[in-house]
């Protein structure tokens, strides 16, 4: 049977059209770029066919990725991976991911009267002999746009610019391709980004960093439920990068404050389901 991707089987594949009476194959892979590195990270592989994740438990069958970048005619294929990294020079413009389940070694008698009915009348009667390295399953394909915020990853989101306005607070400006942090500045007196030092690193996205993400997903929000998302996300890369960073963040009960912590917590690296940035934690006890 015959998909939109153009190949056939002889057997039965979990996605394909019509070739189970039931079940399907999903995954959710996170991709990111981190210091001119691409990352594919497997986060969830739902399998709800009985006889296939059976297989799948098992150890007969496993993920694979097909990466294919057409611009610059890169395609690079990775078996039971479950973090891929890429250098991002192989890569232009977009790059289109695709998700199988293949087989790990032979399997002689591959049959279930999941099966669609169809492979039951012909000669072998449904019962098939599967070699080593051939699908099981297709999961689909994704599209990752490379436009320049994506690739610079968190330091192409924001811009920062003195306000000399001493008097005046610091704000936040959302209306350009990246977010650009206006701080109040006289001169002769220090520079506060400048004079920051790298053991402040958590200083610095405290105070700065999270309020400014906090106004950038609220924004973001906003147009969500103004039906201006598409257009937002079209607009500006800031909001392009974000939203690939959260897909369809704003279909979850997460505020722009939890969204901008979400988003720190993963540019820090820690990845602990209780953790909080230091700051925040008076804030918290307060709220107690």
């Amino acid at each position: 049977m015959i998909t939109d991707k153009n190949f056939s089987l002889p057997y039965p594949a979990l996605g394909l059209p019509e070739d189970f009476t039931e079940g399907l194959f999903e995954v959710q892979p996170k991709v990111y770029i981190s210091e001119d590195e691409l990352h594919l990270v497997e986060e969830s592989v739902t399998i709800t066919n009985d006889y296939i994740a059976k297989l799948y438990d098992n150890g007969m069958v496993t993920t694979v990725y097909k990466i294919v970048c057409p611009s610059t005619l890169y395609s690079h294929t990775e078996y039971d991976r479950k973090h891929i990294i890429l250098p991002v020079s192989n890569f232009a413009n977009a790059l289109n991911i695709e998700v199988f389940l293949v087989a790990l070694t032979d399997i002689n008698e591959y049959t279930d009267q999941s099966f669609n009915p169809d492979y039951f009348l012909g000669e072998n009667h449904g019962i098939f002999k599967v070699k080593k390295g051939n699908i099981l399953g297709f999961a689909g394909s994704q599209r990752i746009t490379l436009k320049d915020s994506y690739i610079q990853g968190a330091s192409g989101l924001f811009e920062f610019a003195r306000r000399n306005e001493p008097d005046l607070p610091m704000y936040f400006d959302t209306e350009d391709q990246k977010i650009t942090v206006y701080y109040p500045y006289s001169e002769g007196n220090l520079d506060i980004i400048k004079t920051l030092s790298v053991n402040k690193k958590l200083t610095f996205l405290n105070l700065i960093i999270l309020p400014a993400l906090t106004q950038a997903f609220q924004v973001m929000k906003s147009a969500s439920e103004d039906d201006r998302f598409e257009e937002l996300i079209d607009s500006y890369n800031w909001a392009d990068f974000l939203n690939q960073e959260f897909p369809d963040f704003a279909n979850r009960n997460y505020s722009a404050f939890e969204c901008a912590q979400l988003y720190l917590k993963n540019l820090i690296g820690e990845k602990t389901s209780d953790y909080q940035l230091p700051i925040l934690k008076a804030f918290f006890k307060e709220l107690s």
